[in-house]
């Protein structure tokens, strides 16, 4: 007679998952991420702690939906084979602003804190029936990477679901590791970007053109020749129009300021950003009027000084000559332009997207600002959106000719028409990219 022994195995008790964003834990509907999940787990087990998987096919994954995650005491463990290993798992994605207030959990190296877009927080133990035989964690700081990705960046999502499948194989593989002693790793992944309907079906499938920025220095090449444009820092130029000796300014501009809410109270000024074109040799300067009205102060004070005056009351100068003149607006909404929050993107392609868990699917496009104006006698527009300010679609003569990631320097562009000079180009950079536009 020959006595089999049962094969010693790993029994998954509870794998529980839980975002205080929400919708990243829909990359779990997702058969191939569970299954790919489900089989790095046992070749981890398998390889640290010889053990494997009791089954990988039918690997219950239980996402909460509670605002905070509970305490659990795994054992004791009811198991008549004393020689199982029970697994419990915990994974976690917690804000930046959450993870770093704590004291024990503050990095030495401040720039990590800038850097973070979220935190995922994994604890993983190994229990037998009497006693718990493994107990590791492990925070993973997730940090923007280069990607040629474009358009508008989520603010709940921060990683593609490549990149969530990616975080989770190298965070169980340093888990499962009895010789890891790291404690806190930084990821870097492509960032997600939500669907649209005006950029990423322009620039799907496109060449990007990357910038590369050092200080105040953006080098890129542009029709086989490199370009390089710097950008100077925000300086202002008070207006005196009020008590004795105040600035002459012409009719047009003085009647615009009279004519502004709150004109007896308000302050007024230039704000200032001197520019240059390195290879033309050439020097500008962006002078834009803003009101300062103590009646109308916004909330967030970053934004002082962007209540711009309306009508064509902006310049670009080159030296004593008129580049361009323009008006500035604000909050201007496009009905027929819309964001699809409800799905993610690697910004590059639309055979990425995946569907995600929102409360509302769709947002109606609203630009942050709207520049219009005239340009090297041609019309001009710069629409600028995306989160926090970074996208700019760039028109001439009713025309898209660019669109471009960045917020006060461009990162990459793609561009529309071959024809468009270089010299052109930099000065609807430096319009579009300047400091004032928050």
């Amino acid at each position: 007679m020959q006595v089999l022994q049962a094969q010693k195995k790993v029994i998954p008790e509870n794998i529980c998952c839980w975002s205080i964003y929400g919708p990243v834990m829909t990359y779990w509907q997702n058969e191939e991420i569970r299954r790919n999940f489900a089989g790095q787990l046992n070749t981890f087990l398998l390889k640290y702690h010889h053990l494997p998987l009791a089954d990988t096919t039918q690997l219950a994954i239980q996402v909460l939906s509670e605002n905070s995650k509970s305490d659990r005491i795994p054992l004791p463990v009811k198991d008549n084979d004393t020689s199982n290993l029970h697994m419990y798992l915990d994974i976690f994605e917690n804000t930046p602003f959450a993870f770093f207030s704590h004291i024990e959990k503050t990095a030495k190296d401040s720039l990590l804190m800038n850097r973070a877009k979220s935190v995922f927080q994994i604890q993983l133990i190994l229990a037998k029936s009497d006693r718990v035989v493994f107990n590791n964690t492990l925070d993973i700081i997730i940090s923007a990477g280069s990607t040629p990705g474009m358009g508008i960046v989520s603010n709940t999502v921060a990683l593609t679901a490549k990149g969530f499948a990616e975080l989770l194989k190298t965070g169980m593989n340093l888990l499962m590791n009895p010789e890891n002693d790291l404690s806190q790793i930084e990821v870097t992944v492509s960032p997600a970007f939500v669907a649209d309907n005006f950029i990423i079906a322009k620039t799907s499938q496109q060449p990007r053109v990357y910038v590369f920025t050092t200080k105040d220095i953006s080098t890129y090449a542009y029709k086989n020749k490199s370009q390089m444009i710097r950008l100077g820092g925000a300086l202002y130029e008070e207006i005196r129009i009020k008590g004795k000796n105040p600035d002459k300014l012409p009719d047009a501009i003085m009647e615009a300021i009279r004519k502004t809410d709150h004109f007896s109270v308000s302050d007024y000024v230039f704000l200032r950003q001197e520019c240059r074109d390195v290879l033309q040799n050439k020097n500008y300067l962006l002078k834009l009027l803003v009101q300062i009205d103590p009646e109308n102060r916004p909330a967030n004070n970053s934004f002082l000084f962007s209540n711009f005056v309306s009508g064509n009351f902006h310049y670009l100068f080159n030296e004593k000559d008129t580049v361009a003149i323009f008006a500035i607006e604000k909050a201007v909404t496009d009905p027929a332009k819309k964001i699809y929050i409800n799905t993610i993107s690697n910004g590059f392609d639309s055979a990425s997207f995946v569907p995600i868990d929102t409360h509302q699917p769709v947002w109606p496009l609203v630009y942050d600002y709207v520049v219009k104006g005239k340009i090297s006698k041609s019309n001009f527009s710069i629409k600028c959106c995306g989160y926090r300010n970074t996208i700019k679609e760039i028109y001439l003569d009713d025309k898209l000719i660019c669109i471009a990631q960045g917020k006060f320097t461009p990162e990459k562009f793609v561009f529309f028409d071959a024809s468009l000079s270089p010299e052109l180009l930099n000065q609807l950079f430096m319009i579009g990219f300047n400091r004032f536009f928050e």
